[in-house]
């Protein structure tokens, strides 16, 4: 069985969850003798094929010249179709929504999707309609459509009437438990909070920042770091002005996964007030960082965390407060918490999402 996976995450997703997604199935796929799997990553800016070593990964880092974006697309776009004509793979897995693949002989299309945010959430994206037209197309065109939760399945059966036959639930991998990081340098001046990734729109860091100014008891004792999405833009630093929020409150952080890690680690709660994610891989990752997890009562987050994590209500900044001051100033939930997301996170893993993959391919041939 020959199966390609395409350029098109790899060329705008530099770290994230559905680059990662493709990449670890990948590399658990192509310990399958019965499968000969490249990624075609083109040029990209992928920092998870960049670093990598793995021989099925085929890209060039992007260079940084004008009009590079436009000049990089249509190589990537004539590329993939040559791979297409003369490679003949029986199993193409686009890895998201725009392209519109022509197979050449009896291919099978594969997507996955992640979840159905542009749809529910339309007000947060200034593109929401054009990728809901095009996903509606990678959808029409698919053999098969891979769901990364059951949360997800069910948002795509009602907002796109598609047969039930024709989706399956794949859950996505887990890290491994890690051992605790032992700061020799000590990291932040004070015990944190930490908020991973994107903050506009429905990942609803404002209610966050609200809940947490809102509580004189954790302003006193935590700060509250961001890791990752970017230096806070210019609405963000009036908002963080306008809660009387100084820099030992509230910090902004970048790097790679093994800061990430630390930082987990190290945290005395992981707070995760999305209004909605399709399957919430930062979950897994504080799990597995011994970090315990308070997070959204909402879509797939229950589903995902089970009893390992504490809830509230997304909406309602109060109910975030009460959350994380109920977990924080108890060490017997911290305990209780990091326990049980031990236990949790040992049900997902990237071998048991590759041969469930696998089994989708075997039954499209």
């Amino acid at each position: 069985m020959k199966v390609l996976i395409d350029y098109q995450i790899f060329e705008t997703q530099k770290y994230g969850g559905i680059s990662r997604y493709f990449y670890e199935i990948s590399k658990n796929l192509v310990k399958n003798n019965n499968i000969y799997l490249n990624i075609l990553a083109g040029i990209h800016i992928n920092q998870y094929i960049d670093e990598s070593s793995e021989t099925f990964c085929i890209g060039w880092k992007k260079p940084n010249f004008p009009h590079i974006q436009r000049i990089s697309h249509a190589i990537n776009e004539s590329a993939t179709n040559n791979w297409i004509k003369y490679k003949k793979p029986d199993i193409i897995h686009e890895t998201y929504y725009y392209r519109d693949t022509k197979p050449n002989h009896n291919q099978k299309i594969i997507i996955t999707i992640h979840d159905m945010v542009y749809e529910k959430f339309p007000h947060y994206f200034l593109d929401a309609r054009k990728t809901c037209i095009q996903k509606k197309a990678a959808i029409d065109r698919a053999d098969h459509i891979i769901c990364v939760s059951e949360n997800t399945k069910k948002d795509v059966i009602d907002i796109y009437n598609v047969p039930k036959e024709k989706l399956s639930v794949i859950y996505h991998g887990g890290p491994e438990i890690l051992l605790p990081y032992s700061d020799e340098k000590q990291l932040f001046e004070r015990p944190y909070l930490l908020f991973v990734g994107q903050r506009s729109g429905y990942k609803n860091f404002s209610n966050l920042l609200t809940a947490f100014s809102n509580s004189n008891t954790l302003k006193n004792n935590f700060s509250l770091i961001c890791f990752g999405g970017g230096g806070f833009n210019s609405e963000e630093l009036l908002c963080i002005k306008k809660q009387n929020l100084s820099d030992v409150h509230i910090k902004q952080f970048e790097g790679n996964d093994n800061l990430l890690n630390r930082i987990y680690s190290n945290a005395q709660a992981f707070i995760y007030p999305s209004l909605y994610e399709g399957f919430g891989i930062p979950i897994l990752e504080s799990m597995s960082n011994s970090c315990p997890v308070i997070c959204s009562n909402t879509s797939c987050f229950p589903e995902i965390a089970g009893n390992a994590a504490h809830y509230f209500d997304p909406s309602d900044p109060e109910s975030i407060m009460v959350s994380i001051e109920s977990i924080v100033f108890s060490q017997e939930a911290r305990k209780k918490l990091i326990m049980t997301g031990h236990n949790s996170v040992q049900k997902y893993n990237w071998k048991t999402s590759a041969d469930s993959t696998y089994s989708v391919y075997q039954n499209l041939l």
